[in-house]
This record gives C-alpha cells, sequence and structure tokens, in this order.
C-alpha cells in the first residue's frame, strides 16, 4: 500500500513538473462536461444550459426543464487522476433557476472532493445573474483532512438573438486549503469573459479568454455542428496549456450523451464521457431569446 501510495503520488508531481498551468485537481475551478471540453472548454457564453451549472453559474438561468447529469474522464489515461461529478439543476417560477453539484477526484490515498450549490435568476429580461457556494475538502492519507468554503458569481447577458456573453470569477474569496502548518494548497482563482454565436441552428461558435491570477492570460473556442437532427460533431482548442479537442454528440428525446477527446502535446490524451437527462413539465421562460441547449 505505502509503494502503490508513493508511486501514485510521484504521479501527480511528473504531471505539475511537465505541465503547470494544466488544473489536474477535482477542487480547482476547470471546465467540466464532455461536449464543454471537445469545445476547448470555453463554455461562458452559453445560456440555458445544464452544464453551465459547473461553469458559469449565471448559465443555469434560461433552462427550460429539469436535468440531471453525470461525468468521467480519466486524465492523460492515469486511473489516478480520475476526476466525476453529477448535478442536477432545474428552473422555476420562470426566472430562476437552482442546482447542486459534487465532484471527487483522486484515489484511496489522495482524494479533493467539492460540493455546489447554485442559485440563479434573470432581471430585466436580458440579464442573467449567478451564484455558486462550493465546499471543498482535501483528503491524504498520513496527512489528515482539511476543508474550505469558497463561492464563485456569474454574469450572462443575451445582446441579441443569436449573441450571448458571459462572464465568471471563480473563488472570489480567495480560499485556500491548509494541510500543515507549512504546507497549503491554495484554490485557483480564475476570470473568464467569452461569447457565444449561434449563426445558424445547426452551428454554434464559442471564445473565451481566461486568467488565472497565478498565470499568464489563455484563450480557448470550439465550433459545434449538428450534422443531422440530434446528433453534433465538435472541434475546439486552448492556446495556455496547448491543447486540441473534439467529439460527438447526441440528443434523442431528452436523453443526452457527449463523448469528447483532449490531447495535451506532453501528456497525451483524456478521454470524457457526458450522459444527462431532462424531465418534467417545461416553465414559461422571460422575455428574452435563449441559446438553447443541444
Amino acid at each position: 500500500m505505502r509503494n502503490i501510495f508513493t508511486l501514485s503520488l510521484l504521479i501527480c508531481v511528473l504531471v505539475i513538473a511537465c505541465c503547470p498551468n494544466v488544473s489536474f485537481a477535482g477542487n480547482d475551478p476547470f471546465p467540466v462536461g464532455a461536449r464543454t471540453l471537445s469545445l476547448g472548454g470555453a463554455y461562458s457564453g452559453v445560456r440555458g444550459d445544464f452544464w453551465s451549472l459547473f461553469n458559469n453559474p449565471a448559465g443555469i438561468s434560461g433552462m427550460s426543464h429539469g436535468e440531471v447529469g453525470v461525468y468521467v474522464e480519466r486524465r492523460f489515461m492515469l486511473k489516478e487522476l480520475t476526476y466525476g461529478s453529477a448535478g442536477f439543476a432545474m428552473p422555476f417560477k420562470d426566472i430562476h433557476a437552482a442546482g447542486i453539484e459534487v465532484g471527487t477526484f483522486g484515489f484511496d490515498s489522495y482524494r479533493e472532493t467539492r460540493i455546489g450549490l447554485n442559485y440563479a435568476a434573470t432581471i430585466m429580461d436580458v440579464v442573467s445573474l449567478g451564484a455558486k457556494v462550493n465546499y471543498a475538502i482535501l483528503s491524504i492519507e498520513g496527512f489528515g483532512s482539511t476543508s474550505a468554503v469558497y463561492v464563485d458569481v456569474g454574469v450572462n447577458t443575451q445582446v441579441s438573438k443569436t449573441v450571448s456573453l458571459g462572464f465568471s470569477a471563480l473563488n472570489v474569496n480567495r480560499a485556500k486549503l491548509v494541510t500543515s502548518g507549512e504546507v497549503e494548497d491554495r484554490i485557483p482563482t480564475v476570470l473568464t469573459a467569452g461569447v457565444a454565436y449561434k449563426p445558424s441552428d445547426k452551428v454554434l461558435l464559442l471564445v473565451d479568454v481566461q486568467k488565472d491570477i497565478a498565470h499568464p492570460v489563455t484563450f480557448m473556442g470550439g465550433v459545434e455542428y449538428e450534422f443531422i437532427d440530434g446528433f453534433m460533431a465538435r472541434v475546439g482548442g486552448s492556446a495556455k496549456p496547448r491543447m486540441i479537442s473534439g467529439g460527438l454528440g447526441m440528443n434523442l428525446k431528452g436523453i443526452k450523451f457527449d463523448f469528447a477527446a483532449t490531447y495535451h502535446q506532453q501528456l497525451g490524451f483524456t478521454p470524457h464521457i457526458g450522459l444527462s437527462y431532462n424531465f418534467g413539465k417545461g416553465v414559461k421562460l422571460a422575455n428574452m431569446p435563449v441559446l438553447e441547449d443541444h
């Protein structure tokens, strides 16, 4: 057991050393969802979509139905770097939406867990505001466990029937996890702004600019094309770290399945799988156009 634990930690250290700008921990604010990752991680401009629950707190505003989903990835094909999450989001009373999500990363000897509660509302018919309170737990064999509470906020505005703008700030209270008197793990604070442009019913274009306050500015973007009703092809990428991505999506009678693969030039491939289902009676939305989910 001790050898396995040591080897697993060594793998994590090597990943950080090879690419320090790659967030790999479950409590780090990073893109979540196979659809999201297939589009290069650009998602802050999307409105009315379930996967915004994990990416921009304001984005769940505009959902027309309740939805539940799960997501899993195995980063760089390493078992020790497996991340999984599940969530539920639902609109209510026309302009409000709420959701809950949980995520876990790691293995028995090193585990990060997060629980997030999300609320969003539409005001003045054209602006959505959202906030999420997260409870993060870090457990390391031999060191014990610690926890922290951090807050994410977001804004999304529909400027036309085809364009939506978004902004999110993750960990605005600069929370950190302290494992001992000398060792600490600060949860990154990340600012992201982006645009979603839907020139037709078949095409969605996304671009984000992101700044982790501890790292340089990076750019992310992607294109989604519905080549057959209910079937989507996607491609995307990011600048820092340099990653390319692609994937496929299916939406049949409310059941949505997404698959993505990302490639890092130093660390290799990561597969991503997402599955969700929307249900319940639809709500009447506020008088504003919506970039509807796939």
